[in-house]
């Protein structure tokens, strides 16, 4: 397969796994933001639990769809530069765990569903509400951890074009502030399928960018003519 190929095929995994993400958060919904106890117990004699648990399994696999793509950018970010594909690994590892406990959590909500539907007490259920909301907020410092020093390594070496980089940077650091975390899971979004739109228009971008660097000029160009 052809690098052009491939960067096709991460460009497509990428924006498919935000279209399954927000396809899977639209069928399950959420009990309302602060609920408490009785509104989380009221909210589940109104949820349609396979409905919930289909929406769950889709997005579960939004985020594991993500993985591909993310290690896509990582082997990118990883040979962009000597000296740096240090931070590029920690970038990719810290997104196994984003993905990982996204999945967790979201079982936990289920677990929210089912345990209301049998009538466990409601301050019980605001409590596993409250650990699957924190556990969601520690996730988001994982996808800090992904961005900025994925975003600094494209910025720096130039391996894609340099607003990917510094938008993955200005995300990242969102991410990492409480105040604007939401938001920034909002960007992550939107940059994952920008990014990926653009991918799919213009493939040979990431090899025309490699070869203007002395030091990946041969594996851009041998990719690209394979």
């Amino acid at each position: 397969m052809s690098y052009v190929s491939r960067t096709r095929v991460a460009a497509a995994l990428g924006l498919l796994s935000i279209i399954l993400s927000i396809l899977g958060l639209v069928i399950h919904g959420y009990p309302t933001m602060g609920a408490g106890g009785k509104e989380i117990a009221d909210w589940a004699t109104t949820t349609n639990q396979q409905q919930f648990e289909t929406g769950i399994y889709i997005e579960a696999l939004g985020y594991l769809l993500f993985l591909p793509f993310a290690a896509w950018l990582w082997s990118v970010a990883r040979g962009a530069e000597d000296g740096w594909d240090w931070l590029a690994t920690a970038g990719f590892g810290a997104v196994v765990l984003y993905v990982g406990i996204s999945v967790v959590d979201n079982g936990i909500w289920s677990s929210l569903l089912d345990g209301a539907r049998h009538g466990t007490d409601p301050q019980t259920l605001a409590s596993i509400r409250d650990i699957a909301v924190n556990l969601f907020r520690g996730t988001l410092l994982f996808g800090g951890v992904f961005f900025i020093p994925t975003g600094y390594v494209l910025f720096r070496s130039r391996a894609l074009p340099r607003w990917v980089g510094t938008a993955a940077i200005v995300i990242g650091l969102g991410l990492l502030v409480p105040p604007l975390a939401f938001l920034a899971a909002f960007l992550v979004w939107i940059w994952t399928v920008v990014v990926s739109l653009y991918l799919l228009a213009r493939p040979g971008a990431v090899a025309t960018v490699r070869k203007s660097s002395g030091a990946m000029a041969g594996p851009a160009a041998a990719g690209t003519r394979s």
